[in-house]
C-alpha cells in the first residue's frame, strides 16, 4: 500500500455563509459557530466552523415559498427554461472549485468529484430539453386535454455521497415545472450546498423560489411536518426514509418520493467474460469507497467460473490504490467514524455467521482520516441469515457460489432492497430470468451497476424505493396531472 498523500497547499477554511431564505444568505452569529466541520479525507483540513442547529422561523419560510411559487407557476415554461439555463455558465465556471470542495467535504477522489459538477451540466440540458417534452398539455380530442399543474412548495432532502448532482436532479425539475423548492443539505456535506445555493443566487430567481436549510436530522423532521409543503423528496438510507413515511401516514395532502439504500447484486453466470465482469465489478464495489446506493453489496458466481473470478478479483483488489482525493485514487475515504465503525461490525458479523475472509478489511492512515482497505468474503447462502438485509454503504463485498438461476433470484431478492442489479451472461434466456424474476429497478448487462443515465429512470422497489423514480422520471412526481374537458 502506497502512503498517504496530499496536495502540498494548506486548504483554505471558507466562511459558512448559513441557511439561504427569501434570496438572501442570512446574518450568522458568529458566538454560535461552535461546530468544527473538517474532511474525512484529512483531519487537519478545516472546511468551516459551522453551525447545525440553526434557529429559523419555518412557518415563515414556506410562506415565502408559497408566495414565490403562485407567480412563478404562472411564467410561461419558454421564460422558466431562460432563467434556468443561467446556471450552465455558472457551473462551467466552478467545474474544478467545486470539484475540490466535494472532494474536501466527501473524501472521494478528485475524478469522481469533477465528474459530479460535470453531470450537472448534462442534467441541466436534459431536464430542460427532453424532461420537459413529460409535462406538456396533451389535446385528445373529442375527449379533451391532459395539463400537468405543479404541485406547490417541495421539500428536497439531499444525501452526502453526491451533495450537488442528487438534490440538483430534484431541485432542477421541481422548479421548471412551476414549484417552489427548499433545499435542506445533508448536515455531512453542508459546504457542497452552500456553493450550488450560489449559483442559485446568481441567477435572480424570485425571493423565496429557491431556499437552502442547513441543519441536521431536528430540522428536516420539522420541514416534513410543515402544513405548507406539498411534496418531499429524499435521498437517503431506508431507515431515515422510513421514519419520514411513518410521520406522514396520515398525512394525504403530501407527495413523498423516496430514493432509499440498496444492497446491489452481480451476478457472473458461466458464459461471462471473465475479464469484463472483474473489472465492472470493481468499479461497482469500491468506487466512491461503497457509498453510492447502487454499489455491489454481493457478487453471486456461477460453480463452473467461480474460482478463475475470484482468483483475477482478488489480484485486481489488491493492487486498488487508497488514498487522499488529490492522487486521484480508485478509493478516498469513507464519510466519518459512523461508517467507519459500520465497516467493522459488519466484518464481525461475517466472521460470526462464518464466513470466510478473502479479503480482510484494514483501517488505513488511522491519523489522517477515515479510510480503509476492501474487504472481500465468501459465505454459503442461508435465507434465514440476516446477513445481507442491511445496507453497509462501505467497500465490502460477499461473494456466494451457484448452480441454479433459481437460487441467484432467491440471493437477489433476499435483503428487501431492491435498487440495482448487474448480469453478466451473453445468454438471452439469462438475461430474460433476471428482469423477469428480480425485483429491482435497474438492470445492467456486461456493465457495472453504479453506471446511471440521466436518460433513464432512477429508482428502485421495496427497502430502495416507493415506485416514484428519479433521474429521467424525476419531473413525474413535480407535477399532477390534470384533466379538462368542454368549454
Amino acid at each position: 500500500m502506497k502512503i498517504f498523500r496530499k496536495v502540498k497547499k494548506t486548504q483554505k477554511a471558507l466562511p459558512f455563509l448559513g441557511s439561504y431564505i427569501k434570496g438572501k444568505f442570512q446574518k450568522v452569529n458568529k458566538k454560535r459557530l461552535q461546530q468544527k466541520h473538517k474532511s474525512p479525507a484529512d483531519f487537519e483540513d478545516l472546511i468551516f466552523y459551522w453551525d447545525e442547529h440553526p434557529c429559523l422561523d419555518l412557518n415563515s419560510l414556506c410562506f415565502s415559498g408559497k408566495k414565490a411559487q403562485r407567480k412563478w407557476s404562472q411564467t410561461p415554461f419558454p421564460e422558466r427554461v431562460k432563467k434556468l439555463k443561467k446556471l450552465k455558465p455558472i457551473i462551467k465556471k466552478n467545474i474544478k472549485n467545486w470539484g475540490e470542495l466535494i472532494s474536501r467535504e466527501t473524501g472521494k477522489a478528485l475524478w469522481e468529484s469533477e465528474g459530479e459538477v460535470k453531470a450537472l451540466l448534462l442534467k441541466l440540458d436534459f431536464t430542460l430539453e427532453e424532461a420537459l417534452k413529460r409535462i406538456k398539455t396533451q389535446s385528445l380530442p373529442p375527449y379533451g386535454q391532459i395539463r400537468f399543474k405543479s404541485r406547490g412548495l417541495c421539500l428536497v432532502i439531499g444525501p452526502f455521497n453526491f451533495p450537488m448532482h442528487l438534490p440538483f436532479g430534484q431541485i432542477l425539475p421541481a422548479l421548471l415545472a412551476g414549484n417552489a423548492v427548499i433545499f435542506k443539505a445533508s448536515e455531512k456535506a453542508p459546504a457542497s450546498a452552500q456553493a450550488l445555493t450560489g449559483a442559485f443566487d446568481q441567477i435572480g430567481l424570485e425571493s423565496g423560489l429557491y431556499q437552502l436549510v442547513q441543519g441536521g436530522g431536528k430540522i428536516s423532521k420539522k420541514l416534513c411536518n410543515q402544513n405548507l409543503i406539498d411534496a418531499i423528496f429524499f435521498t437517503g438510507s431506508f431507515e431515515t426514509g422510513d421514519k419520514i413515511k411513518q410521520s406522514l401516514v396520515k398525512d394525504y395532502n403530501k407527495l413523498l418520493a423516496l430514493e432509499m439504500g440498496g444492497y446491489n447484486s452481480s451476478l457472473v453466470w458461466d458464459d461471462a467474460d471473465l475479464n469484463l465482469a472483474v473489472q465492472e465489478c470493481l468499479k461497482a464495489c469500491f468506487w466512491t469507497s461503497g457509498q453510492r446506493c447502487s454499489s455491489c453489496s454481493q457478487i453471486i458466481l456461477h460453480k463452473k467460473i467461480a474460482s478463475e473470478f475470484i482468483k483475477l478479483f482478488l489480484e485486481k483488489a489488491k493492487q486498488l490504490k487508497v488514498n487522499h482525493w488529490s492522487q486521484n485514487p480508485w478509493m478516498g475515504s469513507l464519510i466519518d467514524k459512523k461508517s467507519l465503525q459500520r465497516f467493522f461490525k459488519f466484518q464481525k458479523q461475517i466472521k460470526k455467521a462464518g464466513g470466510q475472509f478473502l479479503l480482510e478489511g484494514k483501517q488505513l492512515y488511522k491519523e489522517k482520516g477515515y479510510y480503509v482497505s476492501p474487504g472481500i468474503y465468501k459465505m454459503a447462502f442461508d435465507k434465514n441469515s440476516l446477513i445481507g438485509t442491511q445496507e453497509t454503504f462501505t467497500p465490502q463485498v460477499i461473494i456466494y457460489e451457484t448452480r441454479q438461476l433459481k437460487e441467484a433470484v432467491e440471493l437477489i431478492n433476499h435483503s428487501g432492497f431492491g435498487l440495482s442489479l448487474s448480469v453478466f451472461s451473453k445468454d438471452k434466456k439469462v438475461k430474460e430470468e433476471m428482469f423477469q424474476c428480480s425485483k429491482v429497478g435497474l438492470v445492467y448487462y456486461n456493465l457495472a451497476s453504479v453506471g446511471a443515465s440521466s436518460y433513464l429512470p432512477f429508482g428502485g422497489v421495496g427497502k430502495s424505493g416507493n415506485d416514484r423514480p428519479a433521474g429521467a422520471f424525476a419531473i413525474d412526481s413535480c407535477v399532477i396531472p390534470m384533466a379538462e374537458k368542454g368549454f
